[in-house]
């Protein structure tokens, strides 16, 4: 299994892979570790693009406290362009051993795909949506929570929101 990550967007945190580093709007940065076989391409939804083969690869950014969203209005976004949809392939998470500020972004299969987020340990809320994804083609993947609404788009269209 594999997937190309082109770009994730974290609230004001914006991260392009293809640099190996995390921006911050407030001028902090956040140095990313590749593990296992992962490469920059120059094919991309943006410039450039992270190839994962599904095999051990990942970026690491260690724990910072712009990533703890809490229960704060925030928005992530990814471009992803998947190989197969079959299994589960993790697009981006942040998951402790207690699911404090935790959240997880993964496709499954069939197209589907999933966000698991707890702003504070002990409620995990589920987003999902079944069969939006597509093989083979660049998609932009939304996760939004304003106000009291949590919400998942596919290329900019809503396929699910409930309240957290």
């Amino acid at each position: 299994m594999s997937a190309v990550l082109d770009e994730i967007r974290i609230s004001s945190v914006a991260r392009n892979f293809s640099k190996w580093t995390t921006r911050y709007y407030s001028g902090f940065e956040a140095h990313g570790t590749l593990h296992g076989d992962a490469n920059i391409a120059a094919d991309g939804r943006l410039n450039g693009s992270l190839v994962l083969d599904g095999d051990g690869d990942y970026v690491e950014i260690k724990d910072q406290p712009q990533l703890k969203l809490g229960s704060q209005d925030f928005s992530m976004r990814a471009f992803v362009k998947l190989d197969n949809l079959t299994g589960y392939q993790t697009i981006f998470s942040k998951w402790g051993a207690v699911a404090y500020y935790s959240y997880w972004l993964y496709s499954g299969p069939n197209g589907d795909i999933y966000f698991n987020y707890s702003a504070n340990g002990g409620n995990v809320y589920t987003l999902s949506a079944t069969g939006v994804l597509n093989m083979g083609a660049w998609q932009r993947v939304d996760v939004k929570r304003t106000g009291d609404t949590l919400s998942l788009l596919i290329d900019r269209a809503k396929q699910t929101s409930q309240s957290p």
